[in-house]
C-alpha cells in the first residue's frame, strides 16, 4: 500500500502520517489495524486538541497496538472513557461510529487511491492494429480469408490480381486511343 493510500485510510495527509511516526518514534504498519489506530490518533489530536503522545495512548487503549496480530473490531455498544474528572465529567468515544468511519476510509483507500506507482498497466489490445481497425469499422474479412491461405496461394492470388490490373489498363488504353 502506498503512503498516499495509507494516509487516506487513516483520514490524514501523507505528511501528517510521516511527521507523526517520526514524533512517536515508531513506524505504523501499513495494515487495516494500523490505519485504524493512526486514524484514532488523528481524531484525538484534531477533535480533542490533545498531544500526539496522549492520543497514541488513548488509541492503544481503544484498539490495541497497531502491529498486533489480532484484530479487535470496535462494537457499537462499547464506549471508551478517555478521561474522568472528580466532578463526574467523562470524556468518551462512541466506538461504533469510530469503527464505521475506519472501515469506510479503508475501503475508499483500497479502491479509490491508485495502488502502485509507476506507469499504469494497459489492457492488451485485440490483435494489435487489426483490433483497432475493426473498432474503427473497417472490413477485415478479406484479410482474415487471406490469413487462411498458404504463402504460395497468396502469391498466386497477387499474380492473378496483377494480371487483372494489367489487362484492365490495356483495355482502357485501347478505348481511349
Amino acid at each position: 500500500m502506498t503512503n498516499e493510500a495509507f494516509a487516506a485510510a487513516s483520514g490524514a495527509q501523507p505528511k501528517w502520517v510521516e511527521n507523526s511516526e517520526r514524533l512517536l518514534g515508531r513506524r505504523v504498519p501499513r495494515t487495516q489495524q494500523g490505519a485504524r489506530w493512526l486514524g484514532l490518533v488523528r481524531e484525538a489530536t484534531d477533535s480533542l486538541a490533545s498531544s500526539l503522545a496522549s492520543a497514541a495512548t488513548w488509541a492503544t487503549a481503544l484498539v490495541g497496538e497497531p502491529g498486533a496480530m489480532t484484530y479487535t473490531p470496535l462494537t457499537p455498544e462499547r464506549r471508551v472513557v478517555l478521561m474522568e474528572t472528580s466532578g463526574g465529567l467523562q470524556l468518551s468515544w462512541d466506538a461504533g461510529k469510530l469503527e464505521l468511519a475506519a472501515q469506510l476510509r479503508w475501503s475508499a483507500a483500497r479502491h479509490l487511491v491508485p495502488r502502485q506507482r509507476g506507469r499504469p498497466r494497459h489492457e492488451p489490445s485485440l490483435a494489435g492494429g487489426a483490433g483497432r481497425s475493426a473498432a474503427l469499422g473497417l472490413d477485415l474479412s478479406r484479410l482474415r480469408v487471406n490469413l487462411h491461405r498458404t504463402p504460395e496461394q497468396r502469391l498466386q492470388r497477387l499474380d492473378d490480381d496483377l494480371a487483372f490490373i494489367r489487362a484492365a489498363r490495356a483495355s482502357l488504353a485501347r478505348m481511349h486511343a
